[in-house]
């Protein structure tokens, strides 16, 4: 509040501290206290981590879409961290928020979407312990007809202060790409249906894909068995996996850190993140090479949080950004691998996907 006095930041407190911990109850103070005469609506968390330039990039954020919603702040490794990295490798600057909670460390809401959401939480009783502040704008914002949209370098980052609802356990939670991206770019990534997900609890390789009839809209498959569908087997590219691990001119601090298990997983997510990656690229009007796509900052960036945003509960912590940084080669090497090849998988999640 003192770095940014121009924010007109005020706190918004629990009005029921002595209650079970939940984040809904001081949310619902906090979206009930848009002003009277504000276009757009910012909540942040408190343990959101402001850079300096933050107001300005909020309002170039603001005029770019003012009718959507804004998450400033995706974790990376959350299921729309994968969407941001998607987006990123694809050249856009935008990425569709996906799953089944807005990432709402740092929010903005069109001021008229900001003053309904506390009607919405009245009418549909969301306000129990067991009841979430993402999961119910989530709810409230499709039930609105609302888009949510995630910006590939965002200005918030995730601070070390103690959660009131248990989330140490999740693991550090930072920014998927904390890296601005190039200001030509005005591009969104809408097409999100489809996406590599290493996921933090297990540590395993996925691909999810949107399905209308599955609980929560999403379903998953194995990584290896969806890349084995589209030609892919498994002992080739593990073979591939090897190959890299040999190139690296000192593969032993990270076979240290990570074991072969993780490791495999990883370099999974990582291939078929290229897949996807590839099948987009060349579905696109304009097809860039992967070198190319490659050499972009925020690319190279949501590359090396990838690791790290799915192993958070198996590395110890003080070991992650060591994690990025080893295991970066490797998941780029990974996306390169799939990248080119013909495997199919936007056609595998919408033939798995059909009624």
């Amino acid at each position: 509040m003192d770095r940014h006095p121009e924010l007109g930041l005020c706190i918004a407190l629990d009005p029921r501290p002595a209650a079970p911990a939940t984040a809904l109850r001081a949310a619902r103070e906090a979206w009930a206290s848009c002003a009277d005469d504000a276009t757009h609506h910012l909540v942040l968390q408190d343990d959101a981590v402001l850079k300096d330039d933050f107001p300005d990039i909020l309002l170039d954020l603001i005029q770019a879409r003012p009718a959507d919603a804004l998450c400033l702040f995706v974790e990376w490794g959350g299921l729309a961290a994968n969407a941001v990295r998607l987006a990123a490798l694809l050249g856009h600057a935008w990425a569709e928020v996906v799953g089944e909670y807005v990432p709402s460390v740092g929010l903005v809401l069109p001021a008229p979407v900001a003053r309904g959401f506390v009607g919405y939480l009245d009418a549909a009783g969301t306000t129990g312990p067991e009841s979430t502040d993402d999961v119910a704008l989530m709810g409230y914002l499709r039930s609105s007809g609302v888009s949510a949209y995630a910006p590939v370098g965002g200005p918030v980052e995730h601070g070390d202060a103690p959660s009131l609802v248990g989330n140490e356990r999740q693991g550090r939670r930072q920014a998927v790409c904390d890296v601005p991206v190039d200001p030509s770019r005005k591009s969104t990534l809408t097409e999100t249906g489809a996406l590599s997900h290493l996921w933090w609890l297990q540590g395993t390789a996925f691909l999810y894909f949107a399905d209308a009839q599955a609980p929560g809209g999403w379903r998953r498959e194995p990584a290896d068995q969806v890349l084995a569908a589209g030609g892919l087997h498994v002992g080739d590219v593990m073979a591939a996996l090897r190959d890299q691990l040999d190139a690296l001119a000192d593969p032993k601090p990270l076979r240290d850190l990570v074991s072969d298990v993780l490791l495999r997983e990883v370099w999974l997510t990582s291939v078929l993140l290229g897949c996807l990656a590839g099948e987009h690229n060349r579905r696109a009007p304009a097809s860039v090479p992967v070198d190319i796509a490659l050499r972009d900052a925020s690319a190279r960036r949501v590359l090396a949080t990838l690791a790290p945003g799915g192993l958070r509960r198996f590395i110890p912590d003080h070991r992650l950004d060591d994690l990025a940084m080893l295991a970066e080669p490797v998941v780029r090497a990974g996306v390169e691998y799939g990248w080119g090849r013909e495997t199919g998988v936007l056609d595998f999640a919408t033939r798995a996907a059909a009624p």
